[in-house]
């Protein structure tokens, strides 16, 4: 008799365990953030994401204890669907886009204005780069724009004035790109750091550039922080 009762002890113990790590896998999957849901499937498209764990959500979110939150999302020789950008607006904690070699006729702009930490982009090689679409994203506290080789030129930057928190600023391999482009930049107070190498700048240019506007740091083809 004493043998079948501890048999009745272990497999009640067994049960036990087997009930609690039902209930623990079922409290996980309850709090499941939509953002990490989201950027599994950014990842199962081909698309890199980045977590940054924000540990003061761990209360309201148990699983951001062990996967941390979505905050940057880079794209390498994708193109980018409508769908791609309703589930990268869906990283609540998105702070970062990078777009490299990529078709982003896709992209819905409307979309990624509604990120509203989102600070910082970068697009490199990206062919017909449709520089108006970044007026769309003024409500959001872009710092930093990086344009790498998208075919600007000078009347194109009238499209990021409206971006109010900007400070850097990167311009580089955009031939198109002249002196007569300093008439805009020098509009943007809030500009700290400009990258303008490989452009069509001349040394002039910039010199008189940084009469008007001495508190940027620039970076040519003829130095560095000029």
């Amino acid at each position: 008799m004493s043998k079948e009762k501890e048999s009745n002890k272990s497999l009640f113990k067994w049960v036990l365990i087997g009930v609690i790590i039902l209930s623990v896998v079922v409290l996980l999957y309850a709090t499941f953030p939509n953002d990490i849901r989201a950027a599994r499937q950014l990842q199962s498209r081909g698309f890199e994401v980045i977590y940054d764990g924000q540990y003061d959500t761990i209360w309201q979110h148990p699983a951001s204890f062990f996967w941390g939150h979505p905050s940057i999302v880079r794209v390498d020789d994708q193109n980018i669907t409508p769908d791609d950008s309703r589930f990268i607006c869906q990283l609540r904690g998105l702070q970062g886009l990078l777009f490299y070699r990529s078709d982003i006729s896709g992209l819905d702009w409307d979309e990624i204005g509604h990120c509203r930490i989102l600070d910082s982009l970068s697009f490199d090689d990206i062919t017909g780069f449709p520089i108006n679409e970044i007026q769309k994203l003024a409500a959001c506290p872009i710092v930093f724009l990086a344009l790498f080789n998208v075919q600007l030129k000078d009347s194109d930057l009238e499209n990021i004035m409206g971006l109010k928190q900007l400070e850097s600023l990167w311009l580089n391999s955009n031939i198109g790109i002249t002196d007569a482009s300093f008439e805009y930049l020098e509009k943007i107070a809030t500009l700290k750091y400009l990258h303008i190498s490989k452009t069509s700048v001349t040394e002039e240019g910039i010199k008189e550039f940084q009469k008007k506007r001495p508190d940027v740091k620039v970076v040519s083809d003829f130095g560095g922080f000029l």
